[in-house]
């Protein structure tokens, strides 16, 4: 048993996670964390999602039924990288191509030293509850 459980990029993955959910409730002590880390809004699901074996982009609400509806309860739920959300948009429509730069290794470097730092600017004044390119989620299986 654990005191605490953090998925990060992992629920995308899998086809039932409604299930993956309950089963991580039954590897938490009493009063454990779940902290879930996830793609947000299938607006920015793109052909590379496909390719690397995601099944969804997530909406808040929808992530939060589930967690709840495993018997947790949300302690917060919030957007990740405002920025991203629309640098990614981008990306989907003009195409992901690693030859071209859009989506590839330099530009993704240039994103995470310089884009990213100003999306977490955004992010801390206020745009976390408006809108994201993941969805960062925290919830405990409290015992009453």
């Amino acid at each position: 048993m654990y005191d605490a459980i953090y998925t990060s990029n992992v629920l995308e993955h899998i086809e039932n996670d409604r299930e993956a959910i309950s089963q991580l409730k039954t590897k938490l002590k009493k009063n454990g964390i779940l902290v879930i880390y996830v793609p947000a809004f299938m607006i920015l699901f793109s052909d590379l999602d496909s390719a690397v074996g995601h099944y969804r982009g997530y909406h808040k609400k929808e992530l939060m039924e589930k967690v709840i509806n495993s018997g947790f309860k949300i302690r917060k739920c919030h957007f990740v990288d405002s920025v991203g959300f629309i640098a990614w948009l981008y990306i989907k429509f003009r195409g992901y191509d690693r030859k071209e730069k859009s989506g590839g290794g330099k530009s993704m470097m240039i994103y995470d030293k310089v884009v990213y730092p100003i999306s977490k600017i955004f992010d801390l004044v206020g745009f976390r509850y408006l809108f994201g390119k993941n969805i960062m989620l925290v919830a405990s299986n409290d015992y009453e």
